[in-house]
């Protein structure tokens, strides 16, 4: 097991005084909302603070009475004044000199992207920058590699970094949640349903069930199946969406006398770890 490190995060530093959290919260509620420029704007703004910020950031990124979206926020902010430096020289790589790039794969089509997944990916998860990646999958920052082709790859790749982390089973999964939730978002994802109920993420289950009516009705069946599965860890939280999409998908199974297990289940979910890379985070309260 890798030996787990601890950031001390300083009250004061040399050029000046700690920020408050009171100072950024209203930055982090906006920049939690946002995409593309308005988040970059407020984003900067708090990573301007510099290293000043860092005592309320640790505090907000595992502050359990704001929104997750807050707390990846802080989060992210937080990553970003503390490895600045790596993530300039991460989009700074030139993936086409990689000693694991095999020159015949400029022969594709679709260009040599399409083979670099698994020279990529591994890199991406030695150098550790999850928050990035989830950033950059989430705001649509723009802030990716130079690809030659197909520069939607590198989100892709920063998902696949974050895949078995802590990382991806608490915040990759809600992102994935939160995009379904979008009710711009397409209806028909069945692969990303199905990673979601083999995560049982009971905390996101009723974002999840909203969607369920941009199913075919054909689907029946299929929508019985998981209802079967979902009742047997969806806790009270997800109750009244349940009971509405039974009541909209008809079914020859009778899951009313199944809500009776749903009800009495209070879950409290477990608090998200907080790392740099390997290192986990020691949080320091301002007094």
């Amino acid at each position: 097991m890798k030996r787990i490190l601890l950031f001390v995060t300083m009250m004061t530093v040399a050029n000046g005084f700690a920020v408050e959290k009171k100072e950024l919260l209203p930055l982090i509620e906006t920049s939690a909302t946002a995409i593309g420029n308005v988040y970059l704007e407020t984003r900067d703004k708090i990573v301007g603070f510099g290293a000043n910020a860092l005592s309320a950031l640790g505090i907000l990124a595992v502050d359990g009475t704001l929104t997750w979206q807050q707390q990846l926020v802080a989060r992210i902010c937080y990553e970003r004044i503390e490895r600045r430096e790596d993530i300039k020289d991460l989009l700074k790589i030139d993936w086409y000199s990689h000693p694991n790039f095999d020159p015949d794969w400029n022969k594709f089509i679709m260009g040599p992207e399409v083979a670099m997944r698994d020279m990529v990916t591994p890199d991406l998860m030695k150098i550790g920058l999850w928050y990035y990646y989830l950033e950059v999958q989430w705001k649509n920052t723009g802030e990716i590699a130079a690809l030659r082709n197909s520069p939607h790859l590198w989100k892709s790749w920063c998902s696949e970094a974050v895949k078995d982390s802590p990382e991806e089973r608490i915040w990759f999964l809600r992102l994935c949640t939160e995009f379904m939730a979008d009710p711009d978002a397409p209806n028909s994802n069945p692969k990303l349903y199905f990673m979601l109920q083999a995560e049982k993420m009971t905390d996101e289950e009723s974002l999840r069930l909203r969607k369920i009516g941009g199913y075919s009705t054909k689907l029946d069946q299929r929508i019985g199946d998981w209802f079967l599965d979902v009742l047997k860890y969806a806790d009270v939280r997800s109750i009244d969406v349940l009971a509405k999409c039974i009541e909209t998908h008809s079914s020859s199974i009778d899951f009313r006398s199944q809500l009776t297990a749903v009800r009495s289940r209070h879950v409290s979910p477990a608090a998200p770890p907080f790392r740099l890379g390997t290192n986990a985070v020691k949080i320091i309260k301002q007094p």
